[in-house]
């Protein structure tokens, strides 16, 4: 029998509960079971029966595996980083883990390898501590579950602060199963980007008020994220979030009630409690409590990082500014199969992981234009809606590598 349905149901009950008891009240059960439902349908197979989400049929065609089957065929070589890289290195980890070691080193690459110093181990990651209990296989569908119930959860308790109970759900599952969060479900880096939205409420609560309980989860929240062991996402959710903090605290100070884009009533936005010093003493305290944390990680990166090839690589030859920011990948922002539906065609175009998974398509777009034009229209100059229009373009500037915008942010 697959466990794994009732392993992530469980986890989930508990942390509904528990955040319920914490005060978040319109964290709805009827809406946590929407979230578990919609997850269990997307992964029914992996979560219920004798079955992986893994691409592990990448493996034949490899060497020496090529060699003894005849099936060398392979859905998807895109992700073949899963199952060379993500999965070992988990698997390391959680042995470690389980045999009541510190996953501290890699005996079994080469001469021996950082595994902890490794970020994308993951060692310390909450789902990889909460998926211990199951097999390998298993483990990797119950923390991919994890993560998609985190990213809804977060962003519908953020969303809920200001919006009812409908579009919040929207808000939640369009952000639980954006392509970004779908196709990079096994990667470290996702394992950081669903922690977002809750940056994005823990700065509202603190700005509400501060109280040792909403210090203590910021500092856990941060932590956790490093933790997650993708500091590249970690320092990018910290841009977004010093925006956030800039925009509430220099531009949208004030409490009021105003409508929303959507025409619903929208609850207060609530006033900056003690002042911007203040709030960034709590948030810089709440930052330093939260390396102190994860210094068993951070420690050990430090240490290692500077010996890796990939440092030494960049040292000698820095990324391109620019990367998939040509037209050819512009186009992809609105259609993802323009060039062709792998894995069933050969793409003629830049047809990767990479470049799909920033696709909005049309939609999005006609979204962020009506939100830009409500806040125009309606003169809300200070709206939260109007940060996150100004914060898209500005993102989308960075990605299609705007000689301004893309050359400050990679300083």
């Amino acid at each position: 029998m697959n466990p794994t349905w009732l392993l992530v149901g469980a986890v989930y009950a508990l942390a509904v509960w528990l955040a319920r008891r914490a005060g978040m009240r319109e964290l709805r059960w009827r809406i946590a079971a929407l979230f578990y439902l919609l997850v269990l349908i997307f992964m029914f197979r992996p979560m219920t029966q004798q079955f992986v989400n893994v691409p592990v049929d990448f493996i034949q065609s490899l060497p020496p595996w090529t060699h003894v089957t005849r099936n060398h065929d392979v859905w998807n070589r895109e992700l073949n980083d899963v199952v060379l890289q993500i999965v070992p290195w988990a698997h390391q980890a959680r042995e470690a883990w389980r045999s009541g070691h510190l996953p501290l080193w890699n005996q079994l690459a080469g001469s021996g390898y950082p595994l902890l110093a490794n970020g994308q181990s993951s060692a310390f990651s909450v789902v990889r501590l909460l998926a211990l209990p199951l097999p390998l296989g298993y483990a990797m569908t119950a923390e991919a579950a994890m993560k998609l119930l985190m990213a809804m959860t977060f962003t519908f308790l953020y969303c809920r602060r200001r919006y009812e109970e409908l579009p919040s759900a929207f808000a939640a599952v369009v952000f639980g199963f954006s392509t970004f969060l779908v196709v990079w479900l096994h990667f470290p880096l996702v394992t950081v980007a669903v922690f977002l939205p809750a940056v994005m409420l823990q700065i509202d609560l603190l700005i509400e008020r501060r109280t040792f309980g909403r210090f203590c989860f910021a500092a856990f929240l941060w932590a956790a994220m490093l933790f997650g062991g993708h500091p590249e996402t970690v320092s990018h959710i910290f841009f977004l979030a010093l925006l956030y903090v800039g925009w509430r605290a220099g531009v949208s100070p004030a409490s009021r009630r105003a409508s929303s884009p959507g025409g619903t009533a929208a609850r207060d936005v609530p006033r900056l409690a003690g002042g911007t010093p203040v709030l960034l003493l709590t948030l810089t305290g709440a930052m330093v409590v939260a390396a102190l944390i994860a210094s068993p990680f951070l420690a050990t990166f430090g240490e290692a990082v500077t010996k890796s090839k990939r440092y030494q690589e960049l040292k000698v030859s820095p990324n391109l500014i620019g990367y998939y920011s040509d037209f050819p990948s512009q186009v992809i922002l609105l259609q993802p199969f323009f060039y062709g539906e792998v894995p069933f065609e050969k793409a003629w175009g830049p047809e990767g992981a990479e470049s799909i998974t920033g696709f909005v398509g049309v939609i999005g777009v006609a979204s962020w234009l009506g939100v830009f034009l409500w806040a125009l229209i309606n003169r809300r100059w200070r709206s939260i809606e109007l940060f996150f229009a100004l914060a898209t373009l500005l993102i989308l500037g960075i990605i299609l590598a705007w000689p301004v915008v893309a050359a400050a942010f990679h300083k």
